[in-house]
């Protein structure tokens, strides 16, 4: 019973804990801003994927998706990573926010998308259908898929599955990806926790990519022309409606080829 109780203690003190619950306190706040930014269309309105259209019939339930502010912090990062490639390819693509984004900005790029949610494989091929992207090829797997078949070379691959990064990243997979650029989002799973599950990625990519640790950052309104829509919010309202809800601070691997 007490380590219970010093469990709670510690959820309730920690800042991401906090957090979370303003973020919930918030969201009457969130519906607000979303009625400000829907009155007109469903356009992205700001960052590298601006004025992509989000079909009113999906419910979108991501702010950040249609402020363009979504995991802001990665944005140059991916934009520098798929310049000299001619593919993007997600595992673990949802309902194709980076697919959809990148192969909008770039016609000239093939971008495929992979998920276990039928759901959300279904709002990905709307979004690429409302937007004319014939470059973008979405594909329902199961869990355990083997994308070992698929044809990796020269490409930008993206890997956000929730924890199953560490599973999925075998011998057999690895040997695909010599050339190919990585953004893998780590996760705390019941089995490994991430600071481990970093430490074990890195030593399985370490003869074919260096790496690099991305954190995920907040700082206070970065975005002037997005005031508009938050101007009957102080400043700390501002900031917090910019955090995702997420009870711990995300990490990413960029693991980038060795040269040749």
């Amino acid at each position: 019973m007490k380590k219970k109780i010093a469990k709670l203690l510690t959820k309730i003190f920690s800042i991401n804990f906090l957090q979370f619950l303003l973020l919930n306190i918030l969201k009457k706040y969130e519906k607000k801003v979303f009625k400000r930014i829907t009155v007109n269309n469903n356009k992205i309105l700001y960052g590298p994927f601006k004025n992509l259209i989000i079909p009113k019939n999906i419910p979108f339930l991501n702010l950040h998706y249609l402020l363009g502010t979504y995991e802001y912090w990665l944005q140059k990062i991916i934009i520098n990573c798929v310049k000299k490639k001619k593919k993007i390819i997600q595992i673990g693509c949802a309902s194709g926010y980076y697919t959809n984004g990148l192969a909008f900005v770039n016609k000239n790029l093939k971008a495929f998308g992979f998920d276990i949610s039928k759901k959300h494989i279904n709002y990905a091929v709307e979004i690429a259908k409302t937007n004319n992207l014939i470059n973008t090829k979405y594909l329902l797997v199961k869990k355990k898929y083997d994308y070992s078949n698929f044809d990796f070379e020269n490409s930008f691959l993206i890997i956000d599955i929730e924890g199953g990064e560490y599973e999925i990243c075998n011998i057999k997979l690895i040997q695909k990806l010599s050339t190919c650029t990585i953004l893998l989002e780590l996760h705390n799973t019941n089995l490994i926790n991430l600071e481990n599950g970093k430490k074990e990625l890195i030593k399985k990519f370490s003869r074919s990519h260096n790496y690099k640790i991305i954190d995920e950052e907040h700082k206070l309104f970065l975005f002037p022309k997005l005031i508009k829509y938050f101007d009957f919010l102080g400043s700390f309202g501002q900031l917090i409606l910019q955090i995702e809800r997420k009870t711990y601070n995300q990490k990413w691997l960029l693991l980038i080829p060795h040269k040749k």
